[in-house]
């Protein structure tokens, strides 16, 4: 199963979303709502780029029901494997 956030970033750009996924997969055991999710993915976009680049965290509304959805589904978001420089995360 692909991570939410290549998933939402697609096969082309999946090289483009890695350093994100990398940092964001791990912090999300610490989230307990769709709320922190959404904060921790903007947080992460605005740590990478900036806060111009990253946009509003309403830009992430997306990627952040997807990986709220995978931590319902499963309720281990820690066991979300961290991808590898171009890797497709896997369960």
């Amino acid at each position: 199963m692909r991570h939410p956030i290549n998933r939402a970033c697609g096969d082309s750009d999946r090289d483009e979303c890695s350093p994100e996924a990398r940092r964001i997969a791990p912090a999300l055991a610490a989230c307990g709502s769709v709320s922190e999710v959404a904060d921790l993915v903007h947080r992460i976009f605005v740590a990478v780029f900036d806060s111009r680049t990253a946009g509003p965290p309403e830009r992430y509304a997306r990627i952040t029901a997807s990986i709220w959805e995978e931590i319902l589904a499963t309720g281990r978001p820690s066991e979300i494997d961290t991808p590898a420089d171009g890797d497709t995360p896997r369960r």
